[in-house]
């Protein structure tokens, strides 16, 4: 080694000891305020007799599936007792790649129980480039504008979007994301804020009532 390089390496050496020691006080502030907002979560809801699991993979997949997200799991997650039966709130977390960037992406799930099983039915904002009827269409075109809609089983789905649940997702759920599957609807939350579990189980509640028996059948 000659001494040009031996004395570039010494200068070069405080920089990398100083960036390495960045990143593990990054890491070290990441890990504290992950573990302070998890146990503030746990706390809110022990205050209120909720259960709560910190982390639960095969509920992760299964939501995954349902909204197409690859490597997900649910954390965090509250077990709230409703007259349906038990609801479940919860953040969901997966890992986006962008190019060479990976990123660290959430959202939260309300899993609000249904009085029988439902096939898999997915609810979503038509996109911008989005066909009115290329999906599960309707008599209301609005609407048909609005929500993209597919179904594994359609005549279950057309029994289910009768015109009380059309406008009560035109009115209160609008660009918002759905799935039925089975036993269980998920709304789609884009942040976990425990604040905001009343308001959804309210909705959830009001939708539910809104779905015939006979949709069930």
């Amino acid at each position: 080694m000659t001494l040009a390089s031996k004395r570039e390496m010494s200068e070069t050496m405080p920089i990398v000891i100083m960036v390495i020691v960045v990143v593990i006080f990054v890491g070290i502030l990441g890990f504290a305020y992950e573990r302070q907002k998890r146990d503030e979560r746990r706390q809110w809801a022990e205050n209120r007799g909720f259960d709560f699991t910190e982390s639960d993979r095969d509920l992760g997949r299964q939501t995954g599936r349902l909204f197409r997200i690859g490597g997900a799991t649910a954390r965090d997650v509250l077990r709230i007792p409703t007259r349906a039966g038990e609801a479940l709130y919860y953040e969901l977390v997966w890992t986006e790649s962008y190019g060479d960037d990976r990123r660290t992406e959430a959202c939260a799930i309300l899993r609000y129980p249904l009085p029988g099983p439902l096939p898999l039915m997915r609810i979503k904002p038509e996109g911008v480039f989005g066909l009115a009827n290329n999906d599960l269409t309707t008599e209301w075109q609005e609407f048909n504008r609005e929500f993209d809609v597919k179904t594994d089983d359609e005549r279950v789905g057309q029994a289910v979007l009768t015109k009380p649940v059309q406008e009560f997702l035109m009115d209160r759920l609008r660009g918002e994301r759905l799935a039925f599957d089975g036993d269980g609807v998920f709304l789609w939350i884009d942040r976990y804020d425990v604040e905001d579990v009343d308001r959804c189980v309210k909705l959830m509640e009001e939708l539910t009532a809104l779905i015939p028996a006979a949709a069930y059948e």
